[in-house]
């Protein structure tokens, strides 16, 4: 061969290098990890494969010094081939051996998509090192809703996982009768289809308590809920309406809160609803009346047919509007009980305290005839025939409560989750009680060896509780919404770190696997929900599943999984990756060029070199035609508006691309749905404008400073909200005391004074509480408990909330979230970072009025000063 033939193959060869690998290389192991992260780092953060696409191209560009960004592939296609056919099937695999032969529970609803019903399929388990686990193993679509039809899907599903049939011991989903009716429900057919006589109904309790106060609310005389739903309507498509209401607003000197929805099937929709209605009720109590009788809804006048004397006077509540804050007031209540049912730690054992408790606390209202402070305050005022109809009324609806609430739940003393309730470890275990409970569950045990555990767990419990986080405290407030209360699954956890308890252990898999409501599945449906956004609406039903196993069953962060693709346990995982060779396209499989180079002549590799550098998303190539075929270049959401067409398919617009212009307005408009979507934490916006603002929140940014003293703000409003306290005006005033406030919060804070209801009675000296926070903190007046409760692992430190204690970790943990945009320094406070920021801006407010000297920072004028007084240092 000539050397010339010699050098030009050397050169094609180099370049063939570049872009295709040598099998089992360790170059391309990295890539494939590189890729790998990057998917699961896309999925998790609900990251659209266009803008991943993109970031793939800009790697080469950003790491110019990387042999392996400049080798990075992975377009949409990849991507997607990733997620269903290795990575999904990973986390299906990971979790299905977690379960392993442990007790577990099958847990299911039902949702719409378009005319498309979804099932999504999740087990609940307990791990004795873990503690109470969930994770999905099916997510499949069926149209037929039929009781036998779910039934016949869970038993394939349970089959496809290779999970054994006879460790199921409960199911559970929404309380609809098709799930759990008498004769032909879903848990019926899989008792039998599964030979399961014992077959456990995990009903969901917050929907049991939502529906307490439904129906009990329905005993009103005025039908609050209606109102809700028709002064929203009134508002939400109109601008006029929305723009005559601020008119109203901006006179009496009140901030603008946009009407919220009131979704009936919600479990928490209508407390926040009524919540906001009262914020805007003064003005939207003068914008119906100036609009009159004739031109309102009835449902709005109904509440309104008084108000035309007293609608300037808040001195004033009519008997229409205590039916308003008595729904609010008892909404408030129950709203915090489903927050707590929704929560992550709650357990089944725990559920025979909150409803008891519930219970009691409707009984009491009754007995003592309370229906919230401000309620009962104005009561009096009313004329006696009013007072009499609303006490009848209120008194009518805790009675329908009380007999809705007994119907659902079993109140009796040997009712399945009275024999549960011990394992809450609320005090030490009693054996007559274990074996009833055993009894009842058809759990083998041997009861001698049981005894001698029980004794074990009973000697070690103080010191098992004192190794959790302050176990003694009750429901307040604070720890409903943050999940901070005792996790008893972690207590389980712990003692089975030590000491060996086969027989305790068979109990606890078997009752905490019992799912006490249906909150993971409805968690799913949101998630589900964020994938189908305008922007990924391209999205089958088979990428979503993939996606929802992913998200759920993976436990790790993105820094995690990293770390595990180098350990070994992750070696089949990339083998897998590195041998994916075909994705799917409608017209059959597309070869995947970056792994067959062999079948190439030499004279193509400079046109499969363009193509490579090319994004999957614009260019798709067939070696059957041997020609590339143009995809349109467009957002995702105009690809795939047809659900029923596949990702390789091109898709021509009509009229080309003055039409395709129009498209994209069009679509890109239109309501504003999940158009704008930070990439950090996944949150949509409705505008622009506050994405941007948001965005501050995650880089630390504060534009907006005061002249006064120079400190920064994320945005406009809060700097005029911080002005007031330099020009000393205090705009909000308390109509029942008169103290003034310069913050709308701070007033309404206040305001809890002389509207909250004190309810919370302390058992030592007899005194009432307004909310659960003060109620804790007085307690420790009597327990001796340290007021500051948070305390420090590493150092001892105490502190008296959780913030402080979060923000001292990080001299710990050395964690510093505060980046400088500038110079890239980072800080643990955001305040350092504010300060840092002055030496960037060269900005230095703090001026000496002796001299006229400036400074960046106050102790720093202060110190200055002292040359001037003659003070010493």
């Amino acid at each position: 061969m000539a050397e010339p033939e010699k050098q030009k193959i050397r050169r094609l060869s180099s370049t063939i290098d570049k872009f295709f690998l040598k099998a089992d290389t360790s170059e391309e192991q990295h890539i494939c990890m590189a890729e790998l992260l990057l998917t699961y780092h896309g999925v998790k953060h609900h990251h659209s494969y266009h803008s991943q696409d993109c970031g793939n191209k800009l790697y080469p560009s950003i790491f110019t010094d990387s042999k392996i960004a400049s080798k990075i592939h992975c377009g949409r296609r990849k991507a997607e081939a990733l997620i269903e056919t290795v990575l999904a099937p990973h986390s299906l695999k990971l979790a299905v051996q977690d379960i392993g032969s442990t007790s577990f529970s099958i847990v299911t609803g039902a949702s719409n998509k378009g005319n498309t019903k979804l099932f999504p399929v999740a087990v609940r388990y307990f791990n004795k090192d873990k503690g109470s686990c969930t994770c999905i193993i099916d997510f499949f679509e069926d149209a037929n809703e039929t009781s036998e039809a779910i039934a016949n899907n869970l038993q394939s599903c349970l089959q496809n996982a290779s999970l054994i049939h006879n460790k199921i011991v409960a199911y559970g989903a929404d309380n609809v009768a098709v799930n759990f009716g008498k004769h032909k429900s879903v848990l019926v057919h899989l008792k039998r289809m599964l030979d399961l006589p014992n077959l456990v109904p995990g009903y969901c309790s917050a929907h049991i308590v939502h529906n307490t106060v439904k129906h009990g609310l329905k005993m009103l005389s005025y039908d609050v809920e209606n109102l809700v739903i028709k002064v929203f309507s009134e508002f939400s498509s109109c601008a006029k309406n929305i723009s005559e209401l601020k008119e109203f607003l901006d006179f009496m000197e009140r901030e603008y809160s946009e009407i919220l929805c009131h979704v009936p099937t919600h479990f928490l929709t209508l407390f926040t609803a009524v919540d906001r209605l009262l914020k805007n009720w003064p003005a939207l109590k003068s914008y119906f009346v100036s609009k009159g009788e004739e031109t309102v809804s009835c449902a709005i006048w109904a509440f309104l047919s008084e108000q035309e004397v007293a609608v300037s006077n808040d001195d004033i509540i009519t008997l229409p509007e205590l039916y308003i804050y008595f729904v609010h007031n008892i909404m408030s209540h129950f709203n915090n009980t489903i927050k707590v049912l929704e929560s992550d730690y709650i357990q089944v054992t725990e559920l025979y305290a909150i409803f008891s408790k519930l219970r009691r606390e409707i009984q009491i209202r009754q007995e003592q005839g309370f229906y919230g402070y401000k309620v009962t305050q104005f009561l009096k005022k009313l004329p006696p025939n009013e007072q009499n109809k609303f006490v009848g009324d209120a008194q009518r609806v805790y009675t329908r409560m009380l007999q809705y609430l007994e119907k659902w739940f079993d109140f009796s003393e040997n009712s399945f989750y009275m024999l549960c309730a011990p394992l809450n470890l609320d005090g030490p275990l009693e054996l007559d009680k274990l074996c009833a409970l055993t009894t009842n569950l058809d759990i083998q045990v041997d009861g001698d060896e049981l005894f001698t555990e029980m004794c074990t767990l009973n000697d070690v419990l103080p010191t098992l509780k004192s190794l959790t986080n302050d176990p003694e405290l009750t429901l307040c407030q604070e720890q409903q919404e943050r999940h901070h209360r005792i996790n008893v699954s972690e207590v389980w956890v712990e003692f089975f770190k030590h000491w060996e308890a086969p027989n305790l252990l068979k109990i606890v898999q078997h009752v905490l696997a019992i799912p006490p409501s249906n909150a993971f599945v409805e968690r799913v449906f949101s998630v589900m929900k964020n994938l189908w956004t305008d922007e990924r609406n391209r999205l089958q039903v088979d990428l979503v599943k993939a996606e929802l196993f992913m998200h759920f069953n993976y436990k790790m962060t993105c820094a995690e999984f990293a770390g595990f693709l180098k350990t070994e346990a992750a070696k089949e995982l990339v083998v897998a990756a590195r041998k994916e060779q075909k994705y799917k396209s409608d017209e059959g499989m597309i070869e995947n060029v970056e792994e067959n180079p062999q079948q190439e002549d030499p004279e193509q590799v400079e046109t499969h070199v363009t193509l490579l550098e090319r994004s999957e998303a614009i260019v798709s190539w067939s070696p059957e035609h041997g020609k590339a075929s143009e995809y349109q270049h467009q957002p995702e959401r105009q690809q795939g508006t047809q659900s029923g067409k596949n990702v390789g398919k091109s898709i021509q617009c009509e009229g080309g691309l003055k039409n395709l212009s129009k498209n994209m307005m069009h679509q890109g408009l239109s309501k504003g749905e999940g158009k704008n979507t930070c990439t950090e934490c996944g949150k949509s916006f409705s505008r622009s404008l506050h994405l941007i603002i948001h965005r501050r929140t995650h880089t630390g940014q504060r534009p907006l400073k005061c002249l006064q003293c120079g400190k920064s703000f994320i945005d406009n409003p809060t700097l005029k909200v911080h002005q007031r306290i330099h020009m000393g005006e205090k705009p909000y005033k308390c109509p029942d005391c008169g103290k003034s406030f310069s913050e709308r919060p701070h007033l309404i804070g206040h305001q809890k004074i002389h509207t909250e209801a004190k309810t919370f009675i302390c058992s030592q000296c007899g005194e009432t509480l307004c909310n659960w926070s003060t109620f804790l903190r007085h307690e420790r007046i009597h327990t001796g408990e340290r007021s500051k409760p948070y305390n420090c692992l590493e150092c001892g430190e105490n502190f008296r909330d959780r913030s402080g204690l979060s923000r001292h970790q990080r001299i710990h943990t050395g964690e510093k979230p505060y980046n400088c945009l500038d110079c890239g320094e980072s800080f643990s406070r955001r305040s350092n970072l504010t300060r840092h920021q002055k030496v960037h801006t060269g900005e230095r407010p703090y001026k000496c009025l002796k001299c006229g000297k400036s400074f960046s920072r106050r102790s720093t004028r202060s110190r200055h000063l002292r040359t001037h007084w003659g003070e010493s240092e």
